[in-house]
């Protein structure tokens, strides 16, 4: 490490505590607007500064000639926050910001930690091998005298043991934990064997746990390992009385008593996503249960629907080889069941595919029998290392394949306005001109962009998409129009934007009312001449895309408020398309539902709806547009088993009563948008998918509701529910509590007994 490093630079590595006391004595001289802009992050994600403010503060700090290695903890904390706001686009850039900026003299604590930050980005998007992988590279570049190294080996550690892969990396860390060095690994060394137990189903060693330990940890923590102790006791059998809806359905099915888990399962869908993308034990309950029912097509679909989010497991091909064997292919399923076995023994996780097989009430003694032959023939004890396991083999398909429709045959519905709306897109994919398509939001504008790149003559070329508002500027910037080598600090390398990376494809501008009105300038630029300027250049070059933009606002009125040029409008207003919402076009809402039931079905069938369903299908008026119909069609059809009949008892109560639903309902199943703005929602739809394209506007409603609802609330339950962070959750608490709608109860000094109550004048109201 060179002599001159910078003393906060230098101070990151020696651990927090040093790193913060550097940014006290160090806030002066050149790098003080960047040193303060590191400390406004650093409070705003401990909740003590409005996230809104911090962002105007931080786009405004002048990093030119800035040491790049404080530039790089600069974009670090940028990133955290990126993360925490759900932009995670911007949060994907900025870490590649980070990781050009890395030199020969960069701390290994700074490279290890954008690894890790970008292993909880890749996480959240779905992609859970690369976070592995990206995770065990950040341990790699750590040495093991860095005081940030006990702290991130165990998050590694944790990680791993949540995903089910502890036992790869088991007998090193026991070595590491070991070393008197590391002795505040400890505590969190409970948690992790914890954790690792339990889901690998060795319940009996949950007793060798440090539960004193365990109560050191903060509140938070806490409160998630009571959750699995009282997993454990569920899975041993010992626990009575009420329990949360996940569990319930746990004691139901090792009890023998199928339906009754469904519906425990069913209730707990209404309120957490982890079935689609989580990896908990209760977060298989409902394939379990389709599976336990004997609605084999009902359990592919989701596992799909978990696979199409990248959420994979290695006892997948254990529920796989259920559903063949209620399809009657003996033969697959006992290859399936082999592959699960053997990457069972892999994980240590055997005790876990026991308690499985007890759950599967569908399978008879003589069944489970013949598989476990099957896999005993098949994996010899003592798995040899390097062997493929289940996630590596090749995985059947979980659906026949379909042919989707392309171009204008995208847009569904039998009415005059969507005939018009695909000529008029078959019209414009032939003209080689800016398209601007407008309609308010659910209606389908990006499908319509897509359209037209697919109808004209583009169509083998890229298309590529972003959201003008999910980017902050100076990022934004250098995504459209790229930037060149040391265009500014840390541009180590010339970045191809947009507009070039597309070649003779498409580009699609989302959003483009939130460009800001600076970049509308250079975009103005692009479409008059064709041509881009990078970031630090002085020449344009030649681009050859075509530009398509969208807006759910009018045009007309963001120029009225002064937040898009008026000369910017007219070049885009040449040639405007309008997707019509919904309600203009009642006679598609039917077919539209129609082909929502039966889309994927591996029976090919299209599912009846009773004449009092369509009737109040039609009589809705859907204000959340094709989204929230697809949304509710995704609903009845996860809570009802993917059956072929539905009726007007199946249909949201709200929709079914004809009241009206503020905003449209986020489904379930809906994936999670790495670059869409947050869309409304109701309070239905509270749980883990309020992490997925959520503002805190929408949060902090949903919070209100939640509070109406069940009166209290500790915090620990209020992040879980929200699917936020324990800090972010106390955000919004002490704003209720500002707003006085709830009040902090604390029974006694201990943390771990406080909560959140309702007011006597609310719970009036």
């Amino acid at each position: 490490m060179r002599k001159h490093l910078h003393p906060v630079v230098k101070a990151y590595g020696e651990g927090r505590t040093a790193f913060f006391e550097a940014l006290k004595v160090n806030r002066a001289g050149r790098d003080r607007d960047v040193l303060n802009a590191i400390v406004l992050l650093a409070r705003a994600l401990k909740t003590k500064q409005p996230y809104d403010e911090v962002l105007k503060t931080v786009e405004s700090v002048d990093i030119r000639n800035c040491d790049h290695n404080l530039l790089a903890i600069f974009y670090l904390y940028r990133t955290h926050l990126s993360l925490a706001l759900d932009r995670l686009a911007e949060a994907s850039m900025l870490c590649d910001r980070v990781t050009e900026l890395t030199g020969p003299d960069t701390p290994a604590a700074l490279v290890a930690a954008n690894l890790h930050i970008a292993a909880a980005a890749a996480l959240r998007v779905g992609r859970k091998d690369q976070a592995v992988e990206l995770n065990r590279r950040a341990l790699a570049a750590l040495p093991r005298n860095s005081p940030r190294f006990p702290m991130l080996y165990s998050d590694l550690a944790c990680f791993q043991a949540n995903v089910e892969t502890f036992a790869e990396i088991e007998e090193e860390y026991r070595e590491v934990v070991r070393n008197p060095r590391y002795e505040d690994m400890l505590d969190w060394r409970e948690v992790i064997y914890l954790i690792h137990y339990v889901k690998t189903g060795q319940i009996e060693k949950v007793a060798t746990i440090d539960r004193a330990r365990l109560a050191k940890l903060p509140p938070d923590t806490v409160a998630e390992t009571n959750r699995l102790l009282q997993l454990t006791e569920v899975l041993a059998g010992r626990a009575g009385g009420d329990l949360p809806p996940c569990f319930a359905a746990i004691r139901e099915l090792l009890a023998g008593r199928p339906e009754p888990a469904l519906s425990a399962a069913r209730e707990d869908v209404k309120t957490n996503t982890g079935f689609l993308y989580g990896t908990d034990f209760q977060d298989f309950n409902l394939v379990r249960c389709e599976l336990a029912t004997r609605r084999a097509g009902a359990a592919r679909r989701l596992l799909r629907l978990r696979r199409e989010r990248g959420n994979t497991h290695h006892l997948d091909d254990f529920f796989l080889a259920r559903a063949e064997l209620l399809d009657g292919d003996c033969g697959e399923a006992a290859r399936l069941f082999s592959a699960a076995y053997r990457a069972c023994e892999r994980y240590q996780s055997l005790p876990r595919l026991d308690i499985e097989v007890r759950m599967a009430c569908e399978l008879s003694a003589a069944d489970a029998m013949r598989l476990t032959r099957a896999a005993l023939t098949a994996a010899p004890a003592g798995l040899r290392p390097g062997l493929k396991t289940a996630s590596a083999l090749p995985a059947p398909p979980l659906q026949p394949p379909s042919t989707q429709p392309s171009g204008s045959a995208r847009l569904l519905g039998p009415s005059d306005a969507m005939l018009a709306l695909r000529e008029a897109i078959h019209r414009a994919a032939r003209l080689d001109v800016p398209v601007l398509i407008t309609g308010e939001t659910g209606t389908g504008k990006e499908l319509a962009a897509r359209a037209i790149h697919e109808d004209g003559p583009r169509a083998g070329e890229p298309f590529l998409a972003v959201n003008c508002g999910s980017i902050a500027e100076g990022l934004l910037e250098s995504e459209l129009f790229g930037h060149v080598k040391g265009a500014f600090t840390g541009a180590t390398a010339s970045h191809q934007g947009l507009f070039e990376a597309a070649g003779k494809g498409t580009v699609l501008l989302d959003e483009i009312g939130d460009m800001p009105l600076r970049l509308q300038v250079a975009f103005l630029r692009v479409l008059e001449s064709g041509e881009v300027r990078p970031v630090g250049s002085a020449s344009a070059r030649k681009v050859a895309c075509r530009i398509l933009a969208a807006t759910n606002i009018s045009p007309e009125q963001l120029a009225d408020a002064g937040r898009f040029r008026q000369d910017l409008l007219f070049r885009l207003r040449r040639l405007e398309i309008a997707v019509p919402p919904l309600r203009e076009r009642p006679d598609d809402i039917l077919a539209l539902a129609g082909h929502f039931l039966a889309e994927g079905r591996a029976d090919g069938a299209r599912p009846v709806m009773s004449p009092e369903l369509r009737s109040a299908l039609a009589a809705h008026p859907w204000p959340g547009n094709v989204r929230e119909l697809r949304n509710e069609m995704e609903r009845m059809r996860l809570m009802n088993s993917d059956q072929p009949a539905y009726d007007l008892s199946h249909l949201d109560p709200r929709i079914a009563a004809g009241q009206p639903v503020q905003g449209p309902a986020p489904s379930p199943t809906q994936a999670p948008a790495a670059d869409s703005a947050p869309e409304p929602t109701t309070a239905a739809s509270a749980g883990r998918s309020l992490q997925h394209g959520r503002s805190p506007m929408r949060r902090l409603k949903e919070l209100r509701d939640l509070f109406r609802s069940h009166r209290s609330m500790t915090r620990a339950e209020a992040a879980a529910t929200l699917g936020v962070s324990a800090n972010t959750a106390t955000k919004y608490l002490q704003q209720l509590a500002a707003e006085g709608l709830i009040l902090r109860m604390e029974p006694n000094a201990s943390p771990r007994t406080h909560y959140f109550e309702l007011t006597e004048d609310n719970r009036q109201k």
